[in-house]
């Protein structure tokens, strides 16, 4: 059987934590606490542009999450306005609710 791929593994993980872990980017969880959801759009954005490696590559990913954390650490939420607005569906708490799946595709 063949290993998952390194998109199916950061897919599977279940909160940005683990996904800033399993790419060994440091954070300060204060700071990740508030400000995820536009980290995590970020770095979906920097995806999105021409890559220097294969859509897979570990350092591509890495890079781009480090770069987002960066960007955006130092910025109140309120102030970056950096993420679109996605119709999600809400969960039982009735909160919004952004799958990282939908952010490493």
């Amino acid at each position: 059987m063949s290993q998952p791929t390194l998109s199916q593994r950061l897919a599977g993980l279940s909160s940005a934590e683990e996904f800033f872990q399993e790419l060994e980017v440091p954070f300060e969880p204060k700071v990740l606490n508030s400000r995820r959801l536009h980290v995590l759009q970020r770095y979906h954005d920097l995806l999105a542009e021409p890559p220097c490696g294969a859509p897979d590559d570990r350092e591509r990913h890495r890079a781009a999450l480090a770069q987002a954390y960066a960007e955006l650490s130092g910025i109140e939420p309120r102030e970056a306005k950096l993420f679109k607005v996605f119709k999600q569906p809400k969960t039982p708490a009735g909160r919004g609710f952004v799958g990282l799946s939908t952010l490493t595709k």
